[in-house]
């Protein structure tokens, strides 16, 4: 299934927590709230207060390639909710694709006409993604005669698609039969009453296929009419038009019957394993200047860093190793098929230096880590909500896991755990992955290492983070800070709390983290308790 005119989104699929952090609607589950389409300013010399917004995607030009492609259906967004737009659409797409054809310069009017306050794109589809972004949405008028138009075609008439068989049968002294069959094998036949010995005109066979044929107002089109008729037969006036009219109801129903579901088993919950006696401490680094001694000198149990930061920067991690400190790599939360290679290569190199785990934010990485030799854990970015998933991650193989930024803390207490799992438990969470660098966009220039955020008219501001392909990572505009909640989420079966430490300057992280595990009273400010109490919707 692809989407053929639909909206773009400017994040990788399921990879936005905006709606959930914002408001308690989850995109990953549906709800999503569209914020990206809002005014955020970036404070670029090429802003134009939109800088999430992408143009829709519209692929009509691409039908036959598609389908040469292998895609079996084709979607329409949401941009369709009238319904005269939905019926345009739908007609315009449809005709399309039954006559294999490009649109004609006429519906291509049609739909730019019903889209004027839209801009339409291909850049997914053919990789050409410098013209992608939108800009300000127009109100622009609507289309009123088009759409008036449109809406009395499908007020006024049925577009005939089902092609189905008619037939009657009409003997003396036999009820008379007729049936239909449609090309999805649903049959109906009714029955009337005998006809009798003509006293006048007698019935003739062609005026009987004649009515079969007649389908209008109904979703069905005659594609054969068959008659068995004894000559010399007449029939109650008006019957087998009644019949017919019958049957054609009958058969709508039948199509119409929800089809019934099979019912099997519920799978089993997996079993769950006791946690650990004691609560793995786990530090989460972006940048080589956050490998300090104070913060080795913690002995966190595990170290998450960049992959890249392993090979350029390894010599600051032996402060951590001495101290007993298991390093994991980090990889990239979107590494596309042309990245691969160079990834791979890079997790041989880091296992050459003694790595020996990776952390995935994807379950299509794992295999990418196991060539390597990696052993394998799971990021948050994973969307782990339920027993079941953490049962299909043991399975996989992987160490432990992480819970969904969306669970609140009791539903994590109540999941079955047959793998290790952890919760961050402090820092800015990434709400956005975006495939598309926003920084580049709003500077007119690629300055991905330079310090960049997003405000919004509310005053609050999301840090921007460069990811691996000129990829962007928003961040939460308050630190998720729970260490002084300690006693609601150590008794839960987790096996381990991280701190994510991304904005924070070296000496913070340290702070921070004697604040975590209890060595001090610092408290960092502009903090939040982020989904963990209030869930979402």
């Amino acid at each position: 299934e692809v989407a053929v005119l639909s909206g773009t989104c400017l994040s990788r699929t399921g990879a936005c927590l905006f709606s959930a952090w914002q408001d308690g609607h989850s995109a990953n589950r549906g709800d999503c709230l569209k914020l990206c389409r809002e005014r955020y300013n970036m404070g670029g010399r090429m802003d134009d207060n939109y800088p999430l917004l992408l143009k829709d995607v519209c692929l009509i030009n691409r039908l036959r390639e598609l389908e040469a492609a292998g895609v079996a259906c084709v979607r329409l967004g949401e941009c369709a909710k009238k319904p005269e737009v939905t019926a345009l659409l739908t007609g315009i797409y449809s005709r399309c694709i039954r006559e294999e054809r490009r649109p004609s310069p006429g519906e291509l009017e049609q739909i730019t006409t019903v889209f004027s306050h839209r801009e339409f794109t291909e850049g997914y589809l053919t990789g050409d993604r410098e013209d992608m972004f939108g800009a300000a949405p127009k109100t622009g008028g609507e289309a009123r005669r088009l759409l008036a138009e449109v809406r009395r075609g499908y007020e006024n008439s049925e577009v005939r698609r089902v092609p189905a068989a008619f037939y009657a049968v009409v003997s003396g002294g036999r009820d008379i039969r007729i049936a239909a069959e449609d090309c999805d094998g649903n049959r109906v036949v009714l029955s009337g009453e005998k006809p009798v010995a003509a006293k006048g005109r007698a019935v003739v066979k062609k005026d009987i296929e004649a009515l079969l044929y007649k389908t209008g107002g109904t979703p069905f089109s005659c594609s054969r009419a068959e008659v068995m008729l004894d000559e010399g037969l007449e029939l109650p006036p008006g019957m087998l038009e009644e019949l017919h009219r019958g049957l054609l109801k009958a058969l709508a129903e039948k199509r119409s019957a929800p089809h019934a579901g099979e019912v099997g088993p519920f799978p089993a919950i997996p079993e769950g394993k006791g946690g650990p006696d004691r609560l793995k401490t786990i530090f989460q680094v972006v940048n080589a200047d956050q490998l300090i001694p104070e913060l080795a000198e913690l002995s966190p149990d595990y170290l998450y860093v960049p992959l890249e930061i392993l090979l350029s920067d390894f010599v600051r991690i032996a402060p951590f190793t001495d101290a007993g400190t298991v390093p994991v790599a980090v990889l990239p939360k979107v590494i596309a098929d042309p990245e691969t290679p160079k990834i791979a290569e890079m997790l041989e190199r880091v296992r050459g230096i003694g790595v020996k785990e990776a952390l995935v934010n994807d379950l299509g990485h794992i295999a990418i880590a196991r060539r390597a030799g990696m052993a394998v854990r799971g990021d948050a970015g994973m969307n782990l909500a339920n027993s079941y998933a953490l049962g299909v991650a043991q399975k996989a193989g992987m160490l432990s896991v992480t819970a969904s930024a969306e669970l609140r803390i009791g539903q994590i207490m109540e999941l079955c755990k047959p793998i290790d799992l952890e919760m961050i438990v402090y820092g800015r969470l990434p709400l956005m992955v975006t495939e598309h660098c926003l920084v580049k966009k709003s500077m007119g220039r690629c300055a991905c290492l330079s310090p960049a955020s997003l405000s919004n008219n509310k005053g609050a501001v999301f840090p921007i983070l460069r990811e691996s392909g000129c990829r962007n990572v928003i961040l939460s505009s308050a630190k998720l800070y729970l260490a002084d909640r300690r006693e609601d989420y150590a008794s839960i079966g987790l096996w381990g709390q991280r701190l994510s430490f991304t904005t924070e300057s070296p000496r913070e992280c340290a702070e921070v983290a004697k604040s975590c595990l209890g060595l001090s009273e610092y408290r960092p400010n502009g903090l939040t308790r982020g989904l963990q109490y209030r869930g979402v919707e």
